[in-house]
């Protein structure tokens, strides 16, 4: 890692990835940043929310220039391997380089947006780049619901033009992006004691997931709905009751493991071998490394019989992946959900579901379907989180300018898109509803899993583009 040092934004990247920046265990970094702006003499605010913003004068030339903001988040999602020890609340991140693309050490990198972050703190500590006025906005929990940007006050933000440097794929400039929403279902679990029949343990594993809103076209499997499509086979055919149910850890990751301890007498290694290669020949060429294990184990209660079945059949019938296509962008998706989440404790079983859209009332309408279907099942609907769309408009003089340099520079036609996932830039748009946005960034791959990496050789491209389009707001 020390070789590439001597580029700003790899030395800053390195740094921040030394203080653990997982949503909401942001303080320490968030304190990181106004210290940062403390030391170089700018002004600096750090809002109720930990989000950051820093004002930087314009060079010499550039004073009469539009304010231009560089934006991006400052949380990581938390994601290992099984057998990794890494503890994301205190243990630095391991980065190390593999040919043309920095990885960590089985968790995630943290490129996901802590390179905006490096490339606006290399830009803020410089005194030979040229730019305009300067703002930095580096929110805090983006990766939870965005919850900074939604705490922004607009007496705080200036900015006239809007860089969000919040996106994966070098060469493809972002105007659009999807809205979403949380959708919680739970129930209150009824228990017993457990009987006498054999006790199981069924694992899910193997799965790529990968980030909801960028791979749910792919149909990539959902190891919570896989494991529940298992068990609904079985309870067609033996008398079951769960005993636990687990699975998912982030609402927009696509779940790659999930278990199941439950009762059940009869030919259960049977069925379930038989169920799951049956969902394994489907899933064989998106999903390849689907797995499962199924062991013995030991329960004192159980939860009864009739509720199991409600438990399974709800999630046997929900939806889960694309729901419509764009008919404005072709191949874009318009509305999907993930089933992200499932959590037990004692005595209740929470489900959590990731809705998206790019058309608003395709959101809602997607809300009071499970509003209505989850009552049926004995369970409690709940809707919140949501965040509005960010509606794609791809007329713009600035969207003019970007594609010139773009091209001028690498003399490569640069894309102009919407995407499915969501952005910050819908929401900052209520705090800076006159402000021209636009998203790009260098490419990186498999963000939100251990798999997550960088290029090198695009990330110091992408930083090349930043400083020409900074130049050219004089």
């Amino acid at each position: 890692m020390e070789k590439l040092f001597d580029k700003p934004y790899f030395y800053w990247f390195h740094a921040i990835n030394q203080i653990p920046r997982g949503s909401y265990n942001e303080e320490a970094i968030s304190n990181f940043l106004k210290k940062f702006a403390e030391d170089r003499q700018l002004e600096v605010i750090q809002d109720e929310a930990k989000n950051i913003i820093i004002h930087k004068p314009a060079t010499p030339g550039w004073e009469n220039s539009p304010w231009v903001t560089l934006q991006g988040h400052m949380d990581m999602v938390c994601e290992k391997l099984p057998e990794s020890t890494h503890d994301f609340s205190k243990d630095p991140i391991e980065m190390s380089v593999d040919g043309d693309w920095i990885r960590a050490n089985k968790t995630t990198l943290g490129a996901d947006d802590g390179i905006a972050v490096a490339y606006a703190l290399a830009i803020l500590d410089a005194k030979d780049i040229p730019h305009p006025n300067l703002e930095v906005i580096i929110t805090t929990a983006e990766e939870t619901g965005m919850d900074g940007a939604q705490a922004l006050k607009a007496e705080d933000v200036k900015g006239e033009f809007l860089l969000n440097l919040d996106s994966e794929t070098e060469g493809i400039f972002t105007l659009g992006c999807a809205g979403g929403a949380d959708f919680h279902a739970s129930f209150d679990l009824q228990l017993e004691n457990a009987g006498k029949e054999p006790v199981y343990q069924l694992e899910i594993s193997g799965l790529k997931g990968g980030h909801s809103g960028q791979v749910i076209h792919e149909g990539r499997g959902n190891a919570i709905k896989i494991l529940a499509r298992i068990l609904h086979q079985v309870a067609a055919k033996e008398k079951l009751h769960l005993v636990k149910l687990t699975g998912g850890s982030k609402h927009n990751a696509i779940p790659t493991q999930a278990q199941a301890i439950f009762q059940a007498g009869g030919q259960v290694e049977q069925q379930v071998k038989a169920a799951f290669e049956e969902i394994h020949a489907e899933l064989q060429l998106v999903d390849p490394g689907l797995t499962y294990t199924l062991s013995q184990a030991q329960a004192d209660q159980r939860i009864v019989l009739d509720q199991t079945q409600q438990i399974l059949d709800y999630l046997f019938v929900l939806p889960h992946g694309v729901q419509s296509m764009s008919p404005a962008m072709h191949g874009l998706v318009q509305t999907s959900l993930n089933v992200a989440i499932v959590t037990q404790e004692k005595h209740s079983l929470d489900l959590q579901i990731s809705i998206r859209s790019a058309v608003n009332s395709s959101k809602l309408e997607l809300v009071d379907r499970l509003m209505t279907l989850t009552p049926y099942f004995g369970a409690q609907p709940k809707a919140g989180g949501q965040y509005p769309a960010w509606e794609f408009n791809p007329e713009s003089p600035f969207i003019d300018k970007v594609q010139k340099i773009y091209q001028d520079l690498y003399q490569e036609e640069a894309k102009i898109t919407a995407i499915h996932a969501g952005l910050e830039c819908g929401l900052l748009k209520n705090s800076m509803p006159n402000t021209e946005m636009i998203s790009f960034g260098p490419t990186m791959e498999d963000i939100h899993t251990p798999r997550e990496r960088l290029n090198i050789s695009s990330t110091n491209r992408v930083w090349d583009f930043l400083l020409k389009l900074l130049a050219s707001f004089k």
